[in-house]
């Protein structure tokens, strides 16, 4: 899988992290980037797999160009801190990255 870094709202961006943070994104990307998808659906979703996230769980808005027929997804990459966005072919588009886990209610 591919990873490209399309939207950050303020709060929600690589640049409110510590460098340690920024090392546990890095390692999750390139370990994610040597999976296959199928290799991804079967692991735990606090590990290398993902979770779907429902649009209403979304406390922040949800960009107008993430139609509604996309599902938004989130893999934890630093202390369970989600990486969210969305998959359209084989890159993963990540929108947020929440430290603060305020982005959409945990259940």
């Amino acid at each position: 899988m591919n990873f490209r870094f399309v939207i950050f709202k303020n709060g929600f961006c690589v640049d409110c992290y510590e460098q340690k943070e920024k090392a546990a994104l890095t390692d999750k990307l390139f370990r994610l980037s040597q999976l296959s998808l199928a290799d991804i659906r079967q692991q735990d979703r606090h590990k290398l797999g993902y979770e779907k996230i429902s649009r209403s769980s979304f406390k922040a808005a949800i960009p107008a160009n993430v139609t509604e027929d996309v599902e938004l997804m989130a893999f934890r990459f630093c202390s369970k801190a989600p990486m969210v966005g969305y998959k359209r072919n084989a890159t993963f588009y990540v929108i947020w990255l929440d430290r603060s886990f305020t982005l959409y209610n945990h259940s």
